[in-house]
């Protein structure tokens, strides 16, 4: 699943059997994001909020965390 965070950069967020892994994507880099530590029993319809209080500080005014297809 990748989402757009305010905008500003874009989180990928991959279930594994052990749990989460995200990464910081960019122009053709796919960068471990290892500081966002993921809890394992996060259902992944919590991921929007918990992306947002994660990264609240990065916060642009009329934009929001939202999931890209």
């Amino acid at each position: 699943m990748k989402f757009s965070v305010y905008g500003r950069f874009v989180i990928e967020i991959v279930q594994k059997d052990d749990g989460w892994s995200a990464f910081r994507l960019g122009e053709g880099s796919k960068i471990p994001e290892h500081n966002l530590i993921i809890p394992q029993d996060l259902d992944a319809s919590d991921l929007i909020t918990f992306l947002d209080d994660t990264f609240h500080e990065a916060a642009v005014p009329a934009k929001q965390i939202r999931k890209l297809h």
